[in-house]
């Protein structure tokens, strides 16, 4: 399977833009979770925290497309089951979104024990590079003086 690709700046429930909406396993106001077929393959992809905050996870796993009959065959729990299963046992690409915006995303290896797990390791992973660009915009502007107050 190809790799997986998400844009930046994309909405999380079309994470490029050529994907298209395969199947829809949970909607509220947008889709919270399913499947986006895209060039080469499909995505699975789920919001995993913060579906009614202005920042949120989004978790994307490869499926082939055999796993997309299996999934729309699965109903209730079953469904969920297999989700978990394709979270928890590949590689999975993490997506923050803000706004419903992809801003960053990180990569995860399989074997996170648990979605609470996955949910943890992608959130340490981006609070890292949220930290890390917080300090390369404090060194600049101490380096270059401060900023001009919006009055001059």
């Amino acid at each position: 399977m190809p790799e997986i690709a998400l844009r930046l700046g994309a909405s999380p429930w079309q994470p490029t833009d050529d994907s298209r909406t395969v199947l829809a396993l949970h909607s509220y106001d947008r889709p919270l979770a399913g499947i986006v077929a895209q060039v080469g393959g499909y995505l699975l992809f789920e919001c995993l925290q913060g579906h009614v905050n202005d920042t949120s996870l989004w978790a994307y796993a490869e499926l082939a497309g055999t796993e997309v009959s299996a999934f729309r065959a699965a109903r209730g729990p079953v469904g969920w089951d297999l989700a978990d299963h394709v979270l928890l046992t590949r590689p999975v690409l993490a997506g923050m979104a803000v706004d419903d915006r992809l801003v960053l995303t990180t990569r995860i290896e399989p074997g996170t024990p648990t979605r609470t797990e996955l949910t943890r390791v992608a959130l340490a992973r981006f609070r890292r590079k949220m930290t890390r660009g917080l300090s390369a915009v404090t060194g600049w502007l101490q380096d270059h003086g401060p900023v001009p107050s919006a009055a001059s």
